[in-house]
């Protein structure tokens, strides 16, 4: 079957003024090392900045006090740790629990690249019963791994900027924009996720459909964009979007919050946390007219 191109821009999730926050999903994010809590913090926030009813973090046990400081709305769990600040196997049983109260699971952001944490998150990626998005150091631990080869409980979505796609095929990402979707289409035709290849112009891809995604530029070349994105297709994914749309979705506002970042503050001074500020302008031109008055 010859790869169909998908070009039209999923609609919002519905937001019914008859609604509570579990209306709009609960999403659940597993990460955090020493050194790297920010990861954590953004997409949170960013997957409450794009709808999501309710969300938390699961964080090593001693780092849970940074994120009371961090975060004010997200709920906080601890899980047990092996060294201080750093997950292992011991997290794999009470994180497992946790997520059956969640419908999404971002696994990945600042999780750390310890032998044992890459053991932990091969084995939450196969069982997290939720669609769960696969980013930055859980997809490290898949390198050479055949978890994606075996059933898995729920969908995933997987979000790899080049270097760890390159990990991921072991083959080095062409900068070509056909190459580029032909890499995304091959890999989503070999396992049964949702891939989302980053960089300028980011395809999405899922079996023998794909899109490329028109927004986004230089501003979101900076550290942390990436786990907003994460957060951001979590937060519309909890909202009820299937995974392809919910990655569509979320690859269009986030590359959109970019722009709308770059034109205030230009490209060369933008962080991730603007990237967060910037959504609800991407979001707001892309809500439906409800008629009222402000």
């Amino acid at each position: 079957m010859s790869p169909r191109r998908v070009t039209e821009i999923p609609s919002l999730p519905e937001r019914p003024e008859r609604s509570h926050k579990n209306t709009f999903g609960r999403v659940l994010v597993i990460g955090g090392s020493r050194g790297l809590t920010g990861a954590v913090a953004l997409a949170a926030e960013a997957a409450y900045r794009s709808g999501a009813g309710w969300v938390a973090v699961a964080v090593a046990a001693s780092l849970e006090g940074i994120f009371e400081i961090k975060l004010t709305e997200a709920l906080k769990h601890s899980l047990p740790e092996g060294p201080p600040g750093v997950l292992g196997p011991e997290a794999e049983a009470p994180a497992l629990r946790l997520a059956e109260d969640f419908d999404v699971t971002v696994l990945g952001p600042g999780l750390g690249r310890n032998d044992r944490t890459c053991e932990l998150a091969r084995r939450l990626v196969a069982r997290l019963p939720t669609t769960t998005v696969v980013d930055a150091d859980a997809l490290y631990a898949l390198t050479d791994s055949d978890v994606l080869e075996g059933e898995m409980r729920g969908p995933r979505i997987l979000t790899p900027h080049p270097g760890e796609m390159a990990r991921l095929t072991g083959e080095k990402v062409a900068a070509d924009d056909e190459l580029r979707a032909a890499a995304a289409l091959d890999f989503a035709a070999r396992y049964p996720v949702t891939l989302v290849l980053k960089g300028f112009r980011t395809v999405v891809a899922e079996g023998d459909r794909f899109a490329v995604n028109e927004t986004g530029g230089s501003a979101l070349a900076t550290a942390g964009t990436g786990d907003v994105l994460s957060g951001v297709i979590a937060g519309l994914a909890a909202q009820g979007m299937e995974p392809f749309d919910a990655a569509r979705l979320g690859v269009h506002l986030h590359g959109r919050a970019g722009d709308l970042a770059a034109a205030e503050l230009t490209p060369w001074a933008v962080m991730a946390g603007d990237v967060v500020k910037y959504l609800p302008a991407a979001l707001r031109e892309m809500a439906p007219d409800t008629g009222k008055e402000s």
